[in-house]
C-alpha cells in the first residue's frame, strides 16, 4: 500500500472516530431534550410535545432517503473531481428538496384546524414551527448528504451536534420564558435553520471552478435509495404513530404513565437505530463482497440483544427507578404499562435491526409484509384501543408479528448463503472507516 493511500485511510479513520463521537453526542442531546421537557412542562403539555415530536419523526423520515441519494451523487462527483465540486449538486438538491417541502408545508398549514384538534394545542405558533421544520428538513438533508458523500464525516457530525444542541438550548430558554409547547417545538426549526446556515458556509466554494463535473443525476440516485424506504418507514411509522393517535383518542384519560412508557420505549428503539446505522454499511459490504463474517454478525446480534433486553430487565426489577429517571416523580407511574410497552418496543427494535440486515442483502420485498402489518397496527390503534394498556398490547402483537417474519427471513437468508461456496469466511479483512455512515 502506497504512502498516499495510507494517509488517505488514516484521515478517514480520524474522520470516522470524530463522527461517531459527535453523532452519539447529538443522539444523547435528543434524549436530554426529552428528559428536560418532561420536567419543565406540566404532564399535560408534555403529552402534547411527545406527540408532536413523534409526528416530526414521521414527517422527517423521507429526508433520510433524500440525504442518502444526495450522498451517492456527491460521492460520484468527488470521485471525478474533488469535494469542492459538490457545491452545485448540493445546491440543486437543496432547491429541489426545498421546493417540494414548501408545497407540503403549505398543505400542512392549510390543514391547521384538524392538526390542532389531533394534537390538542391552540393558536398558530406550534403549527407554524412544524411547517418551518418540515420545510427546512429536506434542505438540511441535501447539505448533510453532500458531507456524507464527500466522506467529510467530522463536519457531518458537527452539523448533527450543532442542530441538536441548538434545539435543546433554544427549547429550554423558550419554555422557561413561558412559551410552553410552542417554545418546545420552536427548537426544532431554529436548530435546523442554524445547522443549514453552517452547512452552506462550509460548502460554499472558495475560488474553485465547479463547472466541469456538475453532471450527476439526482433522480437516478434517489430512485435507487427509495427501494429501501417502504420497509424501514413501516417500522418507523408504527414506532411513532401510537403516541399521536393516543394523544388524540384518549384526551380525557390520564396520559402520564403512557408518556413515561413511550419515552422509555424510544430510548430503546433509537439505540437500535444507531446500531443499525453503524452496521448497515458493514453488512452491505459483506454481502456485496460475498464474504461472510460470522464474528461480526454474532457480535452485532449480541449487542442488539443487550439493547432490547437490558431496559426490560430493569423495568421488571426497578420500575420506579426507571420511571423517575425518565420523567421524574411528578408523573404517575404504571409498572405494568411500562413493562408491556418495553416488550413491544423490544420486538420493534429487533424488527428495525433485522430490516437493516435484510436490506443490506437487497431483500427489499420484505415491505410486502411489513407495510400491511403496520397498517393493521395503526388501524387497531384507531378502532380497538380504548386504554393506554390496549395501545401497549397492540404494540406487542404488531412488533412480535413483524419481528417473527423478519427473523424467519433472516434465518432463511443465512441458511441459503451458507450453502454458497462464494460466501467464504473472511473475518480477517476490516471494513473501510468511510463506511461508518
Amino acid at each position: 500500500m502506497s504512502l498516499t493511500v495510507q494517509k488517505y485511510w488514516l484521515k478517514l479513520r480520524r474522520q470516522s472516530v470524530a463522527f461517531l463521537v459527535l453523532a452519539m453526542s447529538a443522539n444523547a442531546l435528543s434524549y436530554v431534550y426529552q428528559l428536560v421537557m418532561a420536567r419543565l412542562l406540566n404532564p399535560a403539555e408534555y403529552a402534547v410535545v411527545l406527540a408532536i415530536v413523534s409526528f416530526i419523526a414521521i414527517l422527517l423520515f423521507p429526508s433520510n432517503a433524500y440525504q442518502a441519494a444526495v450522498a451517492v451523487g456527491t460521492g460520484h462527483i468527488s470521485a471525478k473531481g474533488s469535494f469542492a465540486d459538490a457545491w452545485p449538486f448540493a445546491l440543486r438538491a437543496a432547491y429541489i428538496g426545498g421546493s417540494l417541502a414548501l408545497g407540503l408545508a403549505l398543505i400542512l398549514l392549510a390543514m391547521g384546524d384538524p392538526v390542532r384538534t389531533i394534537f390538542g394545542f391552540e393558536g398558530s405558533w406550534v403549527l407554524n414551527w412544524l411547517a418551518l421544520t418540515f420545510f427546512l428538513s429536506l434542505i438540511l438533508s441535501s447539505l448533510r448528504g453532500a458531507f456524507q458523500g464527500g466522506h467529510r464525516f467530522a463536519l457531518l457530525g458537527a452539523l448533527m451536534f450543532v442542530e441538536a444542541a441548538t434545539r435543546v438550548v433554544i427549547s429550554i430558554l423558550l419554555v422557561i420564558l413561558g412559551y410552553g409547547v410552542a417554545g418546545a417545538t420552536a427548537g426544532f426549526a431554529i436548530g435546523f435553520a442554524i445547522a443549514a446556515v453552517m452547512a452552506v458556509w462550509l460548502l460554499w466554494p472558495r475560488h474553485h471552478d465547479t463547472t466541469s463535473v456538475n453532471t450527476e443525476s439526482l433522480w437516478i440516485t434517489l430512485r435507487d435509495q427509495l427501494q429501501a424506504v417502504p420497509a424501514t418507514f413501516a417500522v418507523f411509522g408504527v414506532q411513532a404513530i401510537d403516541v399521536v393517535i393516543a394523544n388524540y383518542k384518549l384526551a380525557t384519560i390520564q396520559m402520564e404513565p403512557f408518556s413515561a412508557a413511550a419515552l422509555a420505549g424510544r430510548v430503546t428503539f433509537y439505540a437500535a437505530f444507531v446500531l443499525g446505522l453503524l452496521m448497515l454499511p458493514r453488512f452491505t459490504e459483506m454481502f456485496s463482497r460475498k464474504q461472510w463474517r460470522t464474528e461480526q454478525v454474532h457480535k452485532s446480534f449480541f449487542v442488539m440483544a443487550g439493547i432490547s433486553i437490558g431496559p426490560l430487565v430493569a423495568a421488571f426489577l426497578v420500575p420506579e427507578v426507571i420511571h423517575n429517571l425518565l420523567v421524574g416523580p411528578r408523573y404517575t407511574s404504571d409498572p405494568t404499562l411500562l413493562r408491556t410497552y418495553l416488550v413491544g418496543t423490544g420486538f420493534l427494535a429487533w424488527s428495525l435491526f433485522l430490516t437493516y440486515f435484510l436490506i443490506s442483502a437487497k431483500q427489499h420485498k420484505i415491505w410486502r409484509v411489513l407495510v400491511p402489518v403496520s397498517i393493521l397496527q395503526a388501524l387497531a390503534y384507531l378502532t380497538i384501543a380504548t386504554t393506554t394498556l390496549h395501545f401497549a398490547i397492540i404494540l406487542c402483537l404488531g412488533g412480535a408479528t413483524s419481528c417473527s417474519y423478519l427473523a424467519y427471513s433472516a434465518r432463511k437468508l443465512i441458511k441459503t448463503l451458507s450453502l454458497q461456496p462464494s460466501m467464504n469466511e473472511s473475518d480477517s479483512e476490516t471494513f473501510s472507516p468511510s463506511q461508518v455512515l
